[in-house]
């Protein structure tokens, strides 16, 4: 049944006002929505809410998918239904991760077998965590069209709290007016899925940046970054871009880290509330990321990159 969604402002404070009462009267909610496991995030966003699309844009291995699973976890562990829509991993590699981010032990060793005995044991013992888990995931590809609809569709028999789709580049809309109007397309088809008169549930989309980022010797990522930038971020409630300067001097030849303590999300649009740059930790081997210790912030807006001056 689909919600009224043309109310008088008084029927709308019938709602509202004890709905602040009640948080007021418990000191005040540490949250409005569901925790994404990374404490600064949900601080300055309050974390995921119904009717909210969310855009996490990365360059290619940098770890969005490892942000977008980390977060599906995360919200599956608090009882919450969740569908993640893996377009370009199969279920199996996604898995693994979650194995590896639980044990420590990187997915390629753990797949190949090469564990000790109480390695073993462990894997066993994350996976029985793990199975109980509501995260329902799906391999195969869709236009978002076709996506929506089948989130809808499961949505009709299972308690539904969160869509992530990894990720928009690869969803097999037809360019029929370009790419950009692609990706626009696509972008509106997502939001429209988290509306209170369809899903009613906060939807996650992964995003590609542009390569040009590449080529500009500041490559801290800009929501003009994005791939069809315009409509992702018009449609988009909270836009996190999360970077890694040590990948880059990886590139360049130095070794790679076990922890890379440097790595930034970056709030690049937060529709509610402030935007800026936040210290996490990134764990290449289990492809993890986290914000233990408390990130660092940064909260000036963004209408240009924060400088590393800004971030530390």
């Amino acid at each position: 049944m689909q919600r009224d969604t043309t109310r008088t402002i008084s029927r709308v404070l019938e709602a509202l006002l004890p709905e602040i009462r009640v948080a007021y009267e418990q000191g005040g909610r540490p949250l409005l929505g569901l925790s994404t496991g990374l404490p600064k995030i949900d601080e300055y966003t309050g974390g995921l809410k119904p009717d909210e699309l969310w855009i996490i844009g990365a360059t290619t291995s940098t770890g969005k998918t490892a942000a977008a699973l980390g977060i599906a976890l995360t919200v599956a562990r608090q009882g919450v239904g969740v569908i993640y829509f893996s377009l370009e991993m199969s279920a199996e590699s996604l898995v693994a991760r979650l194995l590896s981010a639980e044990t420590n032990i990187p997915p390629l060793r753990l797949r190949r077998g090469l564990l000790s005995a109480e390695e073993y044991e462990d894997v066993v013992q994350a996976g029985e965590a793990l199975r109980s888990l509501p995260l329902l995931i799906i391999d195969r590809s869709f236009t978002s069209e076709e996506l929506s609809q089948h989130a809808l569709t499961i949505a009709e028999h299972e308690d539904i709290g969160l869509v992530v789709v990894d990720y928009a580049q690869i969803l097999r809309d037809a360019p029929t007016f370009g790419e950009a109007h692609r990706i626009g397309a696509i972008s509106g088809n997502m939001r429209e899925l988290a509306r209170p008169t369809n899903l009613n549930a906060p939807v996650i989309l992964v995003s590609q940046l542009n390569r040009a980022i590449s080529g500009r010797e500041d490559k801290l990522p800009m929501l003009s970054d994005l791939k069809g930038a315009s409509d992702l971020e018009q449609d988009a409630e909270v836009v996190l871009l999360p970077h890694r300067p040590a990948l880059d001097a990886y590139r360049r030849g130095e070794p790679l880290r076990e922890v890379e303590e440097d790595a930034l999300i970056i709030i690049g649009k937060n529709r509610n509330g402030p935007t800026g740059a936040l210290r996490s930790r990134f764990y290449p081997k289990q492809m993890r990321w986290s914000q233990d210790p408390p990130a660092m912030v940064s909260l000036t807006p963004m209408t240009q990159p924060p400088t590393f001056c800004d971030v530390f």
